[in-house]
């Protein structure tokens, strides 16, 4: 099966002269001709783990499983996909399914910005205003960007409609307000608001609408701004699934980048432990961490509140890349997806999950104890920013079993 959706673009009505400033203005243009054609995986992958409000998000791995415990069954049952079509499975309740509406707005308006600027997931990390070097951060900055040349703005809208042609007054307003508020904002940057509109009908690809953004004088320096916000992406993505080793030295890292002059003399300088060594790879997330190694992936198998399990986890080669810490190759780095690595997204690939008590659904808990190893299979998607990710096929019953062949060993036998 084909991995890509299709996204239909237009310019806002009158619009389109007052965007011609902005430096992604040929490839929008393009996108009103051709579409917005982009992996499924990159899609829901904003669809799922971003949010555009000023939230804490997940800073650990309970509040990472907590997320995709209520995220993953929302969107399931809200969106469905037919061929390169993605629509509204439930209709368009205005109530109950707002959040799930948002949440494939703001899925659409990354995608199509991140192809325009040739961003990456990674680019549009907040980065927390506090100095003080802990592992728990307030958000505070605005939902932005960098392409290494200037600042992006961006403002995601969404309706979940059966009109072909809706109003877009009141978003434009809403747009034009926030636009004001962030004049102030001292880096050259470029808004832009993005409109999307979902349908019921599983033929008609959901409408994307561009509105106007302003300039605003540059005075920062976009590149170590990108560098920052990638690192910092980075730190707050594998927090749930690693080590303090790594954290610890990454976050370290990112405010001696923030506060130096003189950043570029850290190119090139690998992370360091506690003791002086060099963390070498990626295998310093943990033993007892799960590889994919037919993905070169490597993460947790969580256990959502539903019974099921997902595996969430990241490219071993950004994982590595980060470590080195060679500052183009952290600005350049782009996963090409798992077609490379002869894996389909959307193909089940089989693999061993590594699990532990923390990994079990609620219901299993009390009732399983101790760490297994089960051999099982995923269904896997990937984005740019190197995130693997996909429902796992395992259940209670393949984990009873498993735990009941380990108790059953001779003492002393290892399994």
């Amino acid at each position: 099966m084909n991995d890509n959706i299709r996204f239909d673009v237009e310019f806002y009505d009158g619009h389109e002269q007052q965007l011609r400033s902005i430096r992604a203005f040929p490839a929008l243009q393009r996108m009103t001709k051709n579409g917005l054609v982009i992996p499924y995986g990159e899609f829901k992958a904003y669809a799922i783990f971003r949010e555009q409000g000023l939230t804490v998000g997940y800073r650990n791995y309970n509040e990472l499983q907590q997320r995709l415990s209520m995220f993953i069954p929302a969107y399931e049952a809200y969106y469905a996909r037919s061929g390169d079509v993605i629509y509204l499975q439930r209709g368009h309740d205005k109530q109950q399914g707002r959040p799930q509406t948002e949440m494939g707005g703001i899925g659409a308006a990354l995608s199509i910005v991140s192809q325009a600027y040739e961003l990456t997931e990674a680019d549009w990390q907040r980065i927390p205003e506090s100095r003080r070097r802990d592992l728990d951060f307030q958000y505070t900055d605005p939902p932005l960007a960098t392409d290494g040349k200037g600042v992006i703005f961006l403002e995601a809208k969404a309706h979940a409609t059966d009109q072909r042609r809706i109003s877009l007054a009141s978003d434009a307003s809403s747009i034009g307000k926030k636009k004001n508020e962030r004049r102030g904002y001292d880096v050259n940057s470029e808004f832009i608001g993005v409109v999307t509109s979902f349908f019921t009908d599983l033929e008609q690809y959901p409408s994307i609408r561009l509105l106007d953004p302003p300039s605003i004088p540059f005075t920062d320096d976009p590149r170590k701004l990108r560098i920052i916000k990638r690192l910092y992406f980075y730190w707050r993505a594998l927090t749930p699934i690693s080590g303090s080793s790594m954290l610890i030295a990454l976050i370290n890292r990112i405010y001696d980048i923030a506060s130096g002059v003189d950043y570029d003399s850290l190119d090139d300088q690998p992370l360091l432990d506690r003791r002086g060594d060099r963390i070498e790879d990626s295998t310093t997330l943990g033993v007892n961490r799960t590889h994919v190694r037919s993905l070169q992936a490597i993460g947790e198998v969580i256990g959502l509140d539903n019974g099921t399990f997902f595996f969430y986890g990241f490219d071993v080669n950004v994982i590595n890349t980060i470590l080195a810490q060679r500052f183009e190759s952290i600005l350049s780095y782009r996963f090409g997806g798992l077609r490379g690595r002869s894996i389909v997204d959307g193909v089940a690939a089989p693999f061993t999950a590594r699990i532990g008590p923390r990994n079990l659904p609620p219901t299993l808990k009390e009732e399983l104890s101790g760490r297994v190893e089960v051999t099982t299979e995923g269904v896997f998607q990937s984005n740019s920013a190197g995130r693997i990710y996909g429902q796992v096929h395992l259940n209670a019953n393949d984990l009873q079993r498993t735990y009941r062949r380990r108790s059953n060993r001779p003492r002393g036998q290892r399994g």
